[in-house]
């Protein structure tokens, strides 16, 4: 499906508040689009720090609707390559598998170590292109990302912003292999970042089929379909 400018624009505001606002950015919807629309700092209080974490959204969404509109697979790289876009100008880093084990926040789980986190995502990328063509039924798909998401957040390939880029990557796999973006409301923070910790996947599956369900209206609307 081609995406019209203006439903990606939408896209990219609604995605990028609720991205960066899970991993806790306070800013408005207004000021995301001011952001994303002319580049520039609102005239509030922000800090350097949020406005890059919103306009490094307009970075890594263009790298993707590229691949999507050349129907790429997934691979290894472009997940370096989405994480150095997300935290450009945030982290030197950027780009970079992490060099440091480090536990993963609000969990006791301890992630895959720094010699072991290459051929593990080289594994899950595997695993995950496989997985994604196994259904075509939507609620099916989203378990399928679910648990995709899950296993990537516990290799914890970097050593900052992993739940930015897999939330990412899940929006290019629904956007590649269902047609509709998808993605985890800023609501929905603490349920979201309790599944991640009891290995809730159920609980993952509904909110990922919530925001399926919200985004396939609106394409019906703007008549996308």
């Amino acid at each position: 499906m081609y995406y019209n400018k203006d439903y990606r624009l939408n896209v990219l505001a609604r995605f990028s508040f609720h991205n960066a606002g899970v991993h806790g950015n306070k800013t408005t919807i207004r000021e995301v689009c001011d952001i994303l629309g002319n580049q520039i700092m609102p005239e509030t209080h922000m800090g350097i720090r949020q406005f890059y974490e919103i306009d490094n959204h307009r970075l890594a969404y263009d790298y993707i609707l590229n691949r999507y509109e050349n129907d790429q697979t997934m691979s290894l790289q472009m997940i370096r390559d989405i994480h150095g876009l997300l935290l450009d100008r945030l982290d030197p880093s950027n780009g970079l598998f992490k060099s440091t084990r480090m536990a993963i926040t609000e969990t006791d789980y301890m992630p895959v170590s720094v010699s072991g986190t290459k051929d593990a995502v080289k594994e899950w990328v595997q695993e995950t292109n496989q997985a994604v063509l196994t259904t075509e039924d939507p609620q099916a798909f989203m378990k399928v990302l679910a648990e995709a998401h899950l296993k990537f957040e516990q290799i914890h390939p970097f050593l900052d912003g992993n739940g930015r880029v897999g939330r990412l990557i899940l929006m290019y796999l629904s956007m590649k292999y269902l047609k509709v973006p998808t993605y985890f409301y800023k609501e929905d923070y603490d349920t979201y970042l309790k599944a991640l910790g009891d290995e809730d996947v159920e609980t993952l599956q509904g909110l990922l089929y919530d925001t399926y369900v919200n985004e396939k209206r609106i394409q019906e609307m703007l008549q996308l379909q």
